[in-house]
């Protein structure tokens, strides 16, 4: 995945890119072990002998995003774009990450908007930066050209939901029928993609607005089951069950939020939840 050259040096010679792939490889292993530093160094020593590697930029950004370390996630990003790595998967999550991070919506769709306007997953990401920028109408715009590009993509359905969703509570959550806009996309993003993490989510928080309490903690029981390490699931999942008075649970839900979530990650969160476990609330 690096960029095509007019001429060939060392560090395309076949024996040093089967080095850099063994260390990619090796970076997955290790990512997959749970031996983060002993991957994020072998990415950063593929980058050192191949600075247009964009697996590398991409795995590397990947790590320190899901170790709550978005600014690092970001620069890595940049300087894949800066060293001339291929751009187009770079820039999508570039951009998403500026989006989700909340760092620079401006940036993100700076990033975003000049990619092909048939290009799915550019798309999607155009619709999440559009969402952190409360530019509701074009994100609803842009992820419908996307759903019409393929109509079964289940994370267009997502965020079509997640951007009724917000728009609901951008407006004083008093507009019922964006919740219902909202529901009906998130129903049928989970069938489309059982896998999406993230629709669960959304649906969760809908129909808890909605005061369908108990399929709110099903749906969100279904998103940390997809993804254990989602911090923002695993709270709401811990409130909803502690204020039901399902204790055991919430307190099975608050340590997992605790294992999942870096001590400098969401420190109040996390004390409200220790003062739970502790007795108190």
């Amino acid at each position: 995945t690096a960029a095509s050259k007019d001429r060939y040096t060392e560090a395309d010679d076949p024996k040093t890119l089967a080095t850099l792939d063994n260390d990619l490889h090796a970076a997955s292993e290790a990512s997959q072990a749970g031996r983060t530093p002993e991957a994020i160094a072998l990415l950063n020593r593929v980058i050192a002998k191949r600075a247009d590697t964009a697996d590398a930029y991409m795995s590397l950004s990947y790590l320190y995003w899901t170790t709550g370390q978005p600014r690092e996630a970001i620069a890595t990003l940049e300087q894949g774009l800066k060293n001339g790595a291929p751009d187009r998967d770079i820039r999508i999550r570039l951009g998403i990450y500026l989006a989700e991070s909340h760092t620079d919506y401006a940036r993100a769709i700076k990033v975003l908007e000049g990619l092909p306007e048939t290009d799915v997953e550019a798309l999607n990401g155009l619709g999440i930066a559009y969402i952190d920028a409360k530019r509701f109408a074009d994100a609803r715009r842009t992820l419908t050209k996307a759903l019409a590009l393929d109509t079964t993509n289940g994370l267009a359905l997502q965020n079509l939901g997640v951007n009724a969703l917000s728009a609901f509570e951008a407006t004083g959550r008093k507009d019922q029928a964006l919740l219902k806009e909202s529901l009906d996309y998130l129903q049928r993003a989970v069938i489309a993609d059982p896998s999406l993490a993230g629709a669960y989510t959304a649906l969760g928080a809908t129909l808890s607005y909605m005061n369908n309490k108990s399929d709110a903690v099903t749906a969100w029981k279904k998103a940390v089951e997809l993804d254990p390490s989602d911090a923002n699931t695993l709270y709401n999942l811990w409130l909803e069950l502690a204020r039901a008075g399902r204790r055991d649970e919430a307190v099975l839900f608050g340590r997992q939020f605790l294992a999942a979530t870096p001590p400098n990650v969401l420190p109040q969160d996390r004390a409200e939840i220790m003062r739970y476990i502790g007795g108190g609330f």
